[in-house]
């Protein structure tokens, strides 16, 4: 879609209407609060119940995005945002009517990127998934002559519910040190989920969507063991990186699963943090969003944004 047109003033603060998939996500947690400031009414979709608000410009919704339906008003677009499951949201789009004009941001990973040609089986379904998925999202919108954007976003932290630095971290703070493969140096771009909250909210306030897929490192280039100790800086005392040869890693990840360690559930992790997964300096001038540097404090691996 290459035109684009200026938003109308909303109608009786309608068309200020934002709902979001995936609320509760590191994402959505700085997102709520952003649109809300910003004169926005959200309605939250979660798929588990959430407590009620007394305000009149946040309302929650139970539901499933594999199972529910969507009705939205004839004729007053509004932004539809997902930072939830992209093939899940590709489904609901293709059951519902939008209204032209609707604006559509989705998150993605620059996973779609990395592991298309992986060796490892799961990492290449992972990404043609995701590819399918963007294309159904941007195909759907373009028929409906809605305007859509797909972030790909890589490493992200900063709400103390992603599933790699902030177990990892709590994993050190109980043991003192933090088990890592002497040679697994891959490198990395962190990127904090306020920022791209920032994105998101500049891109369904802006009057020209900026289309199609973009990319959204972070603004730094690290390796993981600099990136291990930056977290565990974080705590006090702060633990160490024990670097143990690579075949006695394995091996203790391996018992973890045994015992049902929920982190390292999946092998696969041992694989890819031997591999570089970087991208250029991304999109963020297109959304007007700088983003900051991987200087982590304690209250970014706190399940409380406030």
């Amino acid at each position: 879609m290459d035109q684009c047109r200026q938003q109308d003033a909303p109608p009786d603060g309608v068309r200020g209407v934002a709902q979001v998939w995936g609320a509760t996500g590191a994402v959505g947690r700085f997102l709520l609060p952003l649109l809300r400031s910003s004169g926005m009414r959200v309605v939250a979709y979660s798929r588990q119940p959430q407590a009620a608000t007394a305000t009149d410009d946040l309302e929650w919704q139970q539901a499933d995005l594999q199972s529910m339906d969507l009705i939205l008003p004839d004729a007053i677009p509004g932004s539809l945002i997902c930072a939830g499951p992209l093939d899940h949201f590709a489904d609901l789009l293709e059951r519902t009517a939008i209204p032209c004009g609707t604006r559509i941001v989705c998150l993605s990973s620059l996973s779609a990127q990395w592991k298309w040609a992986s060796a490892n089986a799961v990492d290449a379904a992972l990404a043609q998934r995701l590819q399918k998925a963007e294309q159904r999202v941007l195909a759907r919108a373009e028929a409906l002559r809605a305007e859509s954007c797909i972030l790909r976003c890589g490493l992200i932290y900063g709400a103390g519910v992603d599933r790699t630095l902030t177990p990892m971290r709590r994993l050190a703070a109980r043991w003192r040190v933090l088990p890592w493969p002497a040679r697994a140096r891959g490198l990395r771009q962190p990127v904090h989920a306020a920022d791209i909250a920032r994105v998101i909210l500049n891109a369904v306030r802006s009057e020209c969507l900026p289309t199609g897929i973009h990319r959204l490192p972070g603004p730094e280039v690290l390796d993981w063991i600099e990136i291990w100790q930056r977290v565990l800086a974080t705590l006090h005392p702060s633990p160490r990186v024990l670097r143990i040869p690579d075949p006695a890693l394995k091996g203790l990840l391996m018992w973890l699963v045994r015992r049902g360690e929920p982190w390292a559930s999946k092998l696969s992790m041992l694989q890819r943090v031997y591999e570089d997964q970087i991208a250029d300096s991304g999109d963020w001038h297109s959304f007007g969003v700088t983003p900051r540097r991987f200087q982590p404090t304690s209250q970014d691996f706190v399940d409380d944004v406030g």
